[in-house]
């Protein structure tokens, strides 16, 4: 027997970032859960992630979780952009996810996503 446990009011504002997923392993009732999917501004690249990691970083940063999944940039990017590289010269390192086109993000725009991506409290 299939049951679905219902999704929090959080899950209400993610943009319709959401997949479901079935969780395998011993349990014999397999339950799905809906797990928010945050995709890299800068490669389009997707990982899978959670409310609660979520929810602790927004608050961390003093902003909603909308804000969080919509300024996701991956750890590879991340890490070039902080050391100098372009936004162009980052998709050539790391690659993009198939039929990614980038919008054109200005130097503010990714100064904003570093602050926002940063694993401390800044502001």
């Amino acid at each position: 027997m299939n049951r679905t446990k219902p999704t929090k009011d959080v899950n209400a504002g993610l943009s319709g970032a959401l997949i479901a997923v079935s969780s395998g392993g011993n349990n014999m009732n397999n339950t799905t859960n809906t797990l928010p999917k945050l995709t890299c501004l800068v490669t389009g690249k997707s990982r899978n992630s959670n409310i609660k990691y979520l929810e602790a970083k927004a608050l961390r940063l003093g902003v909603n979780v909308d804000v969080v999944i919509n300024s996701y940039v991956s750890r590879d990017a991340l890490k070039l952009l902080r050391k100098g590289q372009s936004f162009e010269q980052v998709q050539q390192t790391v690659g993009t996810a198939e039929g990614f086109v980038a919008t054109n993000l200005t130097a503010t725009k990714l100064d904003e996503l570093l602050r926002l991506n940063a694993k401390g409290k800044h502001s």
